[in-house]
């Protein structure tokens, strides 16, 4: 787990360099913000599962997650 370097700057001192990616052991040169992309995806469920019944919400959400999971190995 770590935070984006925005984040760095709501935090203290300690938190940043317990989870700031130059400290985290192996972390490359990427922009950390996988997280952010992967929900932005997931948003565009809301339209399509709007008026659905609880199951076939939580069903389209488990789905797109399951196919985003496959699509990233």
């Amino acid at each position: 787990m770590m935070v984006g370097a925005f984040h760095g700057h709501a935090h203290n001192h300690m938190c940043q360099l317990d989870w700031h990616p130059q400290y985290i052991q192996g972390m490359g040169h990427t922009e950390g913000e996988g997280c952010k992309h992967v929900f932005a995806t997931s948003n565009k469920l809301a339209r399509s599962t709007r008026h659905a019944t609880l199951f076939h919400r939580h069903q389209a959400i488990e789905q797109h997650f399951t196919f985003w999971d496959a699509d990233e190995e």
